[in-house]
């Protein structure tokens, strides 16, 4: 089958971006590729770093969690080597046998570390932003010290007791209302909770969970500004999760 595309937007008009003739742009359009399969590439190689999310750290070190990929070849944080026309699961590193490689791909690597490096701070999400309001966050964008948050409903419904802070960008200052929830609103589910407390830009309120509701509500005046934000639900032996669902609405 023979795939034909006629007109084939760009990322940033996709989002709504606009971008100048001007604008520096880091990175390459694969536009022309998609249009034409027989197109050459850009480049031969890929650089892949996990950072963010669960996988977020302070302090990020050169060639962790990292993959240098090149036709067959796959460098693995920088030492293990392995030969995927040969070895498709990875099973055995060949570094020892290919020096002049695993050289070739770490220069490879250098050049992308130089340039994200400055970048792989926390992504801060918007707050107040009129074009989303009210922001509804989900505990999957915590950014937890170690493992994965809750980010699926198989774990959520354990009400696990954990809860992390969201990194939040609050775009006009005034007065916000947070609704925290266990669950959707639109499950329609109660809280299970008897006590409630959210902690935002220096501010910490705590609220009594009335019996049958379905989200605790916090009126909070902020600054404009990157801050973080903390919720807890505590049950009757006053061990607490997060509120998983958060809604923020600018008043």
């Amino acid at each position: 089958m023979t795939a034909h595309i006629d007109v084939l937007p760009t990322l940033a008009e996709l989002c709504g971006i606009e971008v100048s003739p001007s604008d520096s742009l880091d990175g390459l359009s694969f536009a022309q590729q998609l249009r034409d399969f027989q197109m050459p590439a850009h480049r031969e190689s890929l650089v892949v770093q996990f950072q963010g999310g669960a996988y977020f750290k302070d302090n990020p070190k050169p060639w962790e969690s990292s993959c240098v990929l090149k036709k067959d070849w796959r460098l693995i944080d920088g030492k293990e080597l392995y030969d995927i026309g040969n070895d498709l699961a990875q099973r055995k590193d060949v570094a020892n046998q290919h020096p002049e490689i695993v050289a070739q791909l770490r220069s490879i690597y250098k050049p992308f570390w130089d340039s994200v490096s400055p970048r792989m701070i926390p992504v801060s999400i918007d707050l107040g932003n009129a074009a989303q309001n009210p922001t509804v966050l989900t505990s999957q964008d915590w950014y937890m010290p170690s493992g994965n948050p809750p980010w699926n409903f198989g774990a959520i419904r354990k009400l696990p007791r954990v809860t992390g802070p969201w990194m939040v960008d609050v775009k006009r200052a005034g007065r916000y209302r947070f609704t925290l929830r266990q669950w959707p609103e639109e499950a329609g589910k109660t809280v299970k909770a008897v006590r409630a407390k959210i902690q935002i830009s220096g501010q910490m309120h705590e609220s009594v969970v009335e019996s049958g509701s379905q989200g605790v509500v916090f009126e909070i005046n902020l600054p404009a500004g990157k801050t973080g934000l903390m919720t807890w639900l505590y049950d009757t032996k006053s061990e607490a999760g997060g509120a998983y669902f958060t809604e923020v609405e600018a008043l």
